[in-house]
């Protein structure tokens, strides 16, 4: 699966195609050699994955996995934290003058995630990155057709509709690649259509004819109401209240849109709700009208606190919580409400000491090695929303060890049982419950944790009484960490079935597609590539 460019719709068509094929009884396994991203996830091994390969592994009903995301990049300034198999190894400062000394050792990573996933017998849905056609990135290709060539499979160019100049996309990609790239390509699905698909229809037409390759299909953009996947990249963050904000709706809240922001799709449970208005924001000023400010993680934390200072929003946050709005942060967010940032080894960035916004009565300390990993966890009495006992799943990805002073107290105590007799405790809350943070990710999945927090904002920041009992989050589905997922991967197959040509598709998949020598194309070379399997 490869694009015209960035944020076509690979990752919703390849993780429609995984829940398509599991459905089927196909035993699949996502696969992405390379992404770039700030969106990561911790599997159950603690491993580090990208978000978007999260929830494909998920819609094909497999655990996640490093063998489905063998190389994360980070980007953080100009450089680029490299994640092999799982675990932080690299940090690359330049790219331009350090890849060509790592592209082989990335290339073996990625060649033996690709043997590993061929022993599972299972069926690949392999997603590109990016465009294949960028001339000054060819020769290090470690995601395109290197990995289709890897697996000697078909290849389907995915195009976004919604941008303009699709069919100028297709074509100029179609230009160039080489004659044995262009044998790959045996299908096209044009992606984010509004409108009367008759009055497209003729450029469909003229894009079988120009390229001799099978439009397999137009999909619709997905309605907002029947929900999204979650965010891969900084792309689909947009300045938008986007369909929580109604007329309807009651309660306001704000989430920062830091220069570094990272794992924002902690919040997609937030704007799903339709009594809510939930918009990120870049402006100070904009606090004036919000119920509840958010602060998200962030890959830089140093960085965006000086930021945060530059654009005056220590006062204008102060002044937030003197008229009554709460305050609440995640992960590096939770870190930058704090005292004091001590980074005396520069593993955030900027080596030395850095005064917090000061509104929670804790510090952190910046040191190796990395914590990746999932956790379940408790709320404990004082926490601002959630019952006593309320469980939640989430996951830790952090360099930063936050230490809590008094008076605080630890709103979460962890699942992982006791660190030299004391229990694992997290995150705290202010004496008058109106700001609050927790290092733990993934905490608002819950529907009861949305619903606390949502209740929590529109009461000004004060402590919610929850009624009845504590409750725990589903540990089986994505739903755990992402209201309703399951039930928009469901639609997204829907959408994929209804709307591609289906005997079309599974020929391909089987290795039965377009002849391999045409006009245009040449005859593909090496040994038939394998077939799928049969559905059980």
């Amino acid at each position: 699966m490869v694009g015209t460019a960035s944020d076509v719709g690979k990752s919703f068509v390849a993780t429609g195609l995984c829940r398509l094929l599991a459905r089927r009884g196909y035993p699949v396994q996502p696969f992405k050699a390379v992404n770039m991203s700030l969106n990561s996830v911790a599997t159950a091994a603690g491993e580090e994955i990208a978000l978007a390969q999260w929830v494909q592994c998920a819609a094909a009903g497999v655990p996640a996995s490093a063998a489905a995301n063998p190389v994360l990049l980070k980007p953080h300034g100009a450089g680029v934290e490299v994640v092999l198999g799982g675990r932080s190894r690299l940090a690359i400062s330049s790219w331009r003058t350090q890849m060509p000394t790592e592209l082989p050792r990335l290339r073996e990573q990625i060649r033996r995630a690709l043997r590993q996933t061929r022993a599972t017998g299972r069926f690949v849905v392999a997603e590109g990155a990016g465009s294949p056609v960028e001339l000054n990135l060819r020769s290090s290709d470690l995601s395109n057709f290197f990995v289709a060539e890897s697996l000697d499979v078909p290849v389907i160019l995915v195009a976004d509709l919604e941008r303009g100049g699709a069919l100028a996309q297709v074509v100029g990609t179609w230009e160039l690649l080489g004659p044995d790239e262009r044998a790959r390509v045996e299908g096209i699905v044009f992606n984010r259509f509004r409108g009367d698909l008759e009055i497209f229809r003729p450029a469909v037409e003229w894009t079988v004819a120009r390229l001799g390759v099978p439009v397999l299909g137009v999909l619709p953009t997905l309605p907002a109401a029947e929900g999204r996947l979650p965010p891969e990249d900084s792309l689909q963050l947009e300045r938008r209240p986007g369909p929580s904000v109604r007329a309807r709706a009651t309660v306001r809240i704000g989430i920062v849109r830091l220069p570094h922001t990272a794992n924002f799709s902690d919040f997609a449970g937030l704007e799903s709700r339709g009594d809510v208005s939930t918009v990120w924001i870049d402006r100070s000023q904009e606090l004036r009208t919000l119920d509840a400010l958010l602060l998200p993680g962030t890959r830089r934390t140093g960085d965006d606190l000086r930021w945060l200072r530059a654009h005056g929003w220590p006062a204008a946050i102060a002044r937030a919580r003197a008229r009554g709005a709460g305050i609440g942060g995640v992960c590096g967010g939770f870190q930058l409400l704090g005292e004091w940032l001590d980074d005396p080894s520069g593993v955030d960035g900027r080596p030395g000491r850095h005064r917090g916004l000061g509104l929670l009565a804790v510090r952190t300390r910046f040191h190796e090695p990395k914590v990746v990993r999932p956790v379940r966890a408790a709320a404990r009495d004082c926490h601002p929303w959630l019952a006593r006992g309320t469980e939640v799943e989430g996951y830790e990805i952090h360099r930063g060890r936050v230490e809590l002073r008094s008076p605080s107290r630890a709103i979460f105590v962890l699942a992982d049982g006791a660190r030299g007799g004391t229990p694992s405790l997290d995150g705290t809350v202010s004496p008058d419950g109106r700001v609050w943070g927790t290092m733990l990710h993934g905490v608002l999945g819950s529907p009861q944790s949305v619903d606390g927090l949502v209740e929590w904002a529109a009461a000004g920041g004060r402590r919610s009484r929850p009624s009845g009992p504590p409750s725990s989050t589903p540990a089986s589905t994505g739903d755990a960490l992402f209201p309703g997922l399951e039930a928009t991967v469901e639609r997204v197959a829907d959408l994929l079935e209804r709307h591609l040509d289906q005997r079309a598709l599974f020929a391909i998949l089987r290795g039965e597609g377009r002849p391999l020598t045409r006009a245009g194309g040449a005859a593909r070379s090496g040994r038939p590539r394998p077939r799928a399997r049969q559905p059980r």
